[in-house]
């Protein structure tokens, strides 16, 4: 058996955050290790994947049984295949638990194979109506299978305990590796795409939620309010996953406004944001931690829908430390948008510090913790 693979295991849903996250993670485990990265829910055109990766998409899921059969068969191939030394699991059994009847079976296939296995976990756990119900499932499952959990956060600002009341009974190792940041790896943007004005970048991850639709209308009207008053261009990406129907109407609200251009995707927003004055978004981890690593003003509208107050959470720490500025709802009509996107751009930028080396530290810890011996030497 190979003791040199990694399988790293990915399945979005709503957004784009995990499919993000996970790309970072990859990208700095193949500095070491042979990955075969599994993802669920599909890839974004455009998207910069690390050069030598095994890439598996899993066909879109079903609720048909025989299909739910097939794509577990699908996977089970692909671990045979990699034989990895290591499985990683994104946000499982966290999350997830619809895929259940994949990932048991995968994680009982490691088990038999000695395979050691890993989950990746963000920093804020969503609430669940059955907290105590849930948190001994998860406990139950990892005592059994997994041998370390990840968290991608830095300790002195957020903690797991914080979210997940029963850390100490998880029956394996916690480990924090600061937060994963995006590198910008996109090639220079060409001449004629950099904008000749200062910028106002306005986005909302992936484009499905509804919330960040209201958020971009509310910011192309204020947009056609500040024209005369400021030189700012606004430079509006709709997301990859917004339905084409939607996007099309985002084009059309932007009419004919000479300070406001709309695109549905960039490879490279770190890159947009260190050049912007402001960012207006929604407060995700990934595009929090693009702002927060371009140390650019940004007034942020946490999605607070369905009962999940993850991005509240994080955005309400940050704007105590003042490396933000929040908006409600009450906020997005054009009048008070505009007034404070104009009062957002006369404040100083506040830079925080957190540590955001998690990619790196993933890799560190995963190749200290795992690495077989003749590998370690290889690699010293």
């Amino acid at each position: 058996m190979p003791l040199h693979n990694v399988m790293f295991y990915c399945q979005h849903l709503l957004g784009m955050g995990h499919l993000v996250r996970s790309v970072e993670l990859v990208r700095a485990l193949a500095c070491d290790w042979n990955v075969t990265f599994v993802v669920g829910g599909g890839l974004i055109e455009g998207m910069p994947l690390p050069p030598g990766v095994d890439l598996v998409s899993l066909p879109a899921l079903q609720s048909d049984p025989n299909f739910q059969a097939q794509r577990r068969e699908l996977l089970l191939a692909c671990f045979r295949r990699a034989l990895p030394a290591v499985l990683i699991v994104e946000l499982f059994p966290f999350g997830r638990k619809q895929f259940s009847f994949e990932l048991m079976p995968l994680l009982d296939e490691a088990r038999k194979n000695g395979t050691r296995v890993v989950c990746s976990l963000r920093d804020i756990l969503v609430a669940k109506p059955n907290q105590n119900e849930f948190e001994a499932r998860v406990c139950g499952i990892t005592r059994k299978y997994f041998d370390l959990v990840l968290i991608h956060a830095d300790p002195r600002f957020q903690t797991l305990d914080e979210s997940f009341s029963r850390r100490s009974d998880l029956g394996c190792p916690v480990a924090y590796t600061g937060y994963v940041g995006r590198t910008s790896v996109s090639p220079p943007v060409p001449v004629g795409d950099i904008p000749v004005r200062p910028t106002i970048v306005g986005s909302i991850g992936a484009g499905k939620c509804e919330t960040g639709h209201r958020l971009l209308e509310g910011l192309m009207a204020a947009a056609e309010l500040l024209k005369a008053e400021l030189p700012h261009q606004f430079e509006i990406f709709t997301g990859p996953f917004m339905p084409e129907r939607d996007h099309l109407r985002m084009r059309d609200l932007a009419g004919n406004l000479s300070n406001v251009t709309v695109r549905q995707y960039t490879p490279d927003l770190p890159g947009r944001l260190r050049a912007a004055h402001l960012s207006v978004s929604m407060g995700g981890y990934n595009t929090i931690m693009d702002v927060l690593r371009a140390n650019v003003r940004a007034l942020v509208y946490p999605v607070i829908g369905n009962g999940d107050s993850e991005q509240a959470v994080r955005a309400a720490k940050l704007e105590a430390r003042g490396a933000i500025e929040t908006l409600e709802t009450r906020e997005l009509v054009p009048q008070v948008l505009a007034s404070r996107i104009a009062k957002a751009l006369r404040k100083p930028r506040t830079a925080v510090s957190l540590d955001m080396d998690g990619g790196e530290t993933t890799r560190r810890i995963v190749h200290s913790r795992f690495a077989p011996a003749e590998m370690a030497a290889a690699l010293r």
